[in-house]
């Protein structure tokens, strides 16, 4: 059995990547893996005293902080699911799920059909949604930006911040995707993009079935 001090070492840009949320496929690192005969679970939680995953079966497995708020621990036995107790030195516990424990939310197919130009559907898969994913409620979120390094949701529900809420890009066809549990309808939300010079720029959702009226920071 792995233990936390023989955790695998992560590079330092790779942690930049991560906590800065530019990563093109945080899922691969963030979440739970298998590693031995557990599972090594990581998160990116900035500020935090402490980080503590509460599996399942009422487990807790203390994170350890790695650096510049990436945290990660060692979960022996088999796979679970999982959500985060986070403690901020000036503020109330914080328990919430992951997004990055859970798989993408949008189906193979409708990607296959996406890449061959004959999805006559799309309003139903890219846009945000609704829905219950692997049995939490939240907001499934799917965007196609070819170009972009990096894509990140922002909205009211993190302080328009995106760094925690970095997208997965799925396929070589540009498409970006992330579940986020624990969203309710009436939220608002936009996606932040990282142009191929470097830039990070905001833009509504293409597929919203709903806007504000200008100047609300949605519209």
């Amino acid at each position: 059995m792995a233990a936390r001090s023989s955790l695998p070492p992560l590079d330092a840009g790779l942690i930049a990547s991560l906590v800065e949320g530019r990563h093109p496929r945080p899922h691969d690192w963030l979440g739970q893996h298998a590693l031995g005969d557990g599972w090594v679970i990581r998160a990116v939680r900035p500020l935090a005293d402490e980080v503590v995953a509460v599996r399942a079966d009422g487990t807790e497995i203390t994170l350890e902080h790695v650096a510049d708020g990436l945290w990660q621990g060692y979960a022996p036995g088999a796979g679970q699911a999982y959500r985060l107790l986070t403690r901020y030195p000036d503020g109330p516990d914080w328990v919430a799920d992951d997004p990055y424990r859970f798989v993408p939310s949008i189906g193979e197919i409708d990607l296959f059909l996406w890449g061959e130009g004959r999805h006559e559907q799309l309003w139903h898969v890219f846009g945000a949604h609704l829905k219950q994913h692997e049995g939490v409620e939240g907001a499934g979120f799917v965007v196609w930006a070819p170009h972009a390094q990096a894509v990140r949701v922002i909205g009211d529900f993190n302080s328009w911040s995106g760094s925690g809420h970095a997208m997965r890009r799925l396929d070589d066809n540009g498409v970006w995707e992330l579940f986020v549990p624990g969203l309710a309808a009436g939220g608002v939300y936009k996606y932040e993009l990282l142009t191929a010079s470097g830039v990070w720029v905001t833009r509504a959702d293409p597929m919203a079935r709903f806007t504000e009226v200008p100047p609300p920071p949605a519209r």
